[in-house]
């Protein structure tokens, strides 16, 4: 009896042995697994599209798309900043006799001005054809003058009586739409006497002395 009971217990002792060995062996391969997934997941990169199946070619079409609108939308900003640029500062190109006309004489002060005075008898011969066939007797004789001078001396000489003219057009038919047109005089002029003139422009451009008093001279009003 003793013998039975004794290897009745070395049984139990290697079954209870082997099943401690088992759960031992699990509980490792546990821990290994946890460690090594946690290791994992800290390596894995982080993106837009971390942890979304499939989702890497949606998030790059995204970007581009987003990418595309904004330089659409830069090109299209740009494009109407340059149109509308353009349109401001475009000449306005005369559409009536009248205002060639008024063209023709801002350009002969300009060109005298800035001591031209080939382009001064140009415009000076447009303004004499245009004021003629406006029956703009006064006007047509001092411009024709002007585009007859062999020197620029005469040219300027004959400049003032013109700028009086178109002066007194401009209070009876007034002055072209879109333009302001003001007064200017130079004390200095034809030997210190002092002389006015017409412009359609801001700042002074003096048609008497040029380049070597281009500033000389004040607006006095506005027609």
């Amino acid at each position: 009896m003793n013998k039975k009971y004794i290897i009745i217990a070395i049984a139990v002792i290697g079954l209870s042995a082997g099943v401690i060995l088992a759960l031992c062996s699990k509980g490792y391969s546990s821990c290994e697994v946890k460690k090594a997934s946690a290791c994992e997941i800290k390596k894995q990169p982080t993106s837009c599209c971390a942890n979304k199946p499939d989702t890497s070619k949606k998030c790059a079409s995204d970007h581009a798309h987003k990418s595309g609108d904004s330089c659409t939308k830069k090109e299209a900003y740009s494009t109407n900043h340059t149109n509308s640029s353009q349109q401001k500062t475009a000449p306005i190109a005369p559409s009536t006799p009248r205002e060639s006309l008024s063209v023709s004489f801002f350009n002969v002060q300009k060109a005298l001005s800035k001591d031209d005075l080939s382009s001064a008898i140009l415009y000076a011969k447009q303004l004499n054809k245009i004021s003629l066939s406006e029956h703009e007797q006064s006007i047509a004789s001092s411009a024709k003058t002007i585009s007859s001078s062999p020197t620029i001396y005469k040219a300027r000489a004959e400049f003032e009586a013109l700028s009086k003219e178109m002066e007194t057009f401009y209070k009876t038919n007034g002055t072209p739409s879109g333009q302001m047109i003001s007064k200017y005089h130079c004390p200095m002029a034809k030997k210190n006497k002092g002389a006015s003139w017409l412009q359609n422009s801001e700042g002074v451009q003096n048609p008497y002395f040029g380049a070597s008093m281009y500033h000389c001279g004040s607006k006095t009003k506005s027609l």
